[in-house]
Order: structure tokens, then C-alpha cells, then sequence
């Protein structure tokens, strides 16, 4: 959190964005303890599930128009990504079954 403060004001809220998508994911691996047990209200429990929701979506509040651009800031060499993320476009043009493997 400490270097949210000191980043660049067009990257902040993004780094929120994928800060607030970890923590919800952390938690919802454990999500049944936390409602069995009172930590989280059933209400709030529903809540969770809109955030984690939006913060995927597209627009204003969500992460998804800016996907792209957060998986290239990682550098990943090309040849690492799967046949899909190279060109999705001729990925598709068969029927791969959900296979990566031969294209």
C-alpha cells in the first residue's frame, strides 16, 4: 500500500482495483468460514460476490478494458504466452476443445 502512495496518479487507481480483486480473492478461499462464523454477515456475503463481479467488468469501476495492458506490464516474453493469447482470433477459427497444444 505504501507504494500506491508513491505512484503516478494514472496508475493508482488501477493498483486499488487489483489490490481490492486480491484481497476478495483471498478471502473468498475461505468465504465459508468467515459467513459460518459471524465474520461476515450473509448480506455481505452477497456483496462480496457483486464486487468481485464489477471489479472484472468493464467501465469505470472494473478491470477488464484495462486487462491487456496489466498482463503486458508483466513483460512475459511471447513465446511463454498459450497459442490463445497470441492471436485469438486464429486460435478460434477451429474447434481446439480447449486445447493449447499443436497451434
Amino acid at each position: 500500500l505504501i507504494s500506491m502512495e508513491n505512484a503516478h496518479d494514472a496508475l493508482k487507481s488501477t493498483l486499488e482495483k487489483i489490490t481490492c480483486l486480491y484481497v476478495l480473492d483471498i478471502i473468498e478461499q475461505d468465504i465459508g468460514f468467515f459467513l459460518s462464523n459471524g465474520i461476515f454477515p450473509v448480506e455481505k456475503g452477497n456483496e462480496f460476490y457483486t464486487n468481485i463481479r464489477q471489479l472484472c467488468g468493464r467501465g469505470e469501476g472494473g478491470l477488464a478494458d484495462q486487462a491487456l495492458n496489466i498482463v503486458n506490464s508483466f513483460g512475459v516474453p511471447d513465446h511463454l504466452l498459450p497459442p490463445c493469447a497470441r492471436d485469438w482470433v486464429k486460435y478460434n477459427e477451429v474447434d481446439n476443445n480447449g486445447e493449447l497444444i499443436g497451434i
